[in-house]
């Protein structure tokens, strides 16, 4: 298999950025779908922990990476994703995490003609559960305040233009699981950094992280939380209303559905006596 060489420019268009510890066989999938791009002007830089079980050792195999990657301890995910950022010569970063992987070896002359003009590109990235399933998740064309109050854009398949990072600020290395999101946010809608979807899938991520484990959901919605009171107090209630409203929905939608299947109700109707129902539950 031939290997695509990075960048040597002084200035890459994109620089990707692995953090890794102790991932070996992830950070391995992830080196090996950055190597064969067919898009050569980036720069790859891997950013390990210290790791202990071979990677810094798989990490030299690789003569395309940045001289810049590092094997050194950290303080967390983000501190190392802020190492990576501070060291980054490209236009647009990508984080894509050791276990992360491009989607196929066209990802990034794909995503090129997209990139000019905008703060934040995001495309589609292809979730993977812990069985084997794959689904590729699409996402809306316009960025809006309730889609990312509960959900997020994808990290690992979301070009960052370097220059926001000074005005945004780095990642919040004192939150846990939330900080890219808390970026996101404070880049959209306080800062009004421009975004635009492109609609090709970047990159394959499994759902077997720290912030899709279920036992951190409580976490999540409690940093999610401290970062709407603290920057958009304003929402909150609208927020909580839009919550209630939804719940609301799915509440109806499960009654449509039971009603539907309800022999009782297709034996009234069938004597014409529910009429007024019709308009409520579809035959």
């Amino acid at each position: 298999m031939q290997q695509a060489k990075a960048s040597s420019s002084v200035s890459p268009l994109v620089t990707i950025i692995t953090v890794n510890r102790n991932n070996i066989m992830g950070l391995h999938a992830t080196l090996d779908s950055v190597v064969t791009q067919d898009f050569t002007n980036f720069e790859h830089i891997v950013i390990d922990g210290g790791s202990d079980d071979g990677s810094a050792e798989l990490i030299g195999k690789y003569p395309h990476l940045s001289p810049s990657s590092i094997t050194e301890p950290d303080k967390g995910i983000y501190n190392a994703m802020n190492k990576g950022i501070t060291r980054a010569k490209g236009e647009y970063i990508l984080f894509l995490n050791s276990g992360d992987e491009l989607h196929d070896n066209g990802v990034l002359a794909n995503i090129v003609q997209h990139l000019a003009g905008h703060d934040l590109i995001y495309g589609r990235d292809t979730l993977v559960k812990a069985d084997g399933t794959r689904w590729l998740k699409p996402y809306p064309d316009l960025m809006t305040f309730s889609f990312m109050f509960r959900d997020t854009l994808p990290h690992s398949a979301t070009f960052i233009r370097k220059q926001i990072f000074g005005t945004v600020g780095l990642y919040d290395e004192d939150m846990r699981i939330c900080s890219d999101w808390k970026f996101f946010m404070l880049a959209l809608f306080k800062h009004g950094c421009s975004s635009l979807y492109a609609p090709v899938p970047v990159s394959i991520f499994g759902l077997d992280g720290i912030s899709a484990d279920p036992t951190n959901f409580e976490l999540v919605r409690t940093e999610r939380q401290q970062v709407v009171d603290q920057y958009f107090p304003r929402l909150k209630s609208d927020l909580e209303e839009l919550n209630h409203l939804r719940r609301e929905q799915t509440d109806f939608r499960t009654l449509k559905e039971h009603l539907a299947t309800s022999r009782l109700l297709q034996i009234l109707r069938g004597f014409g006596l529910l009429r007024f129902m019709d308009e409520l539950v579809p035959r």
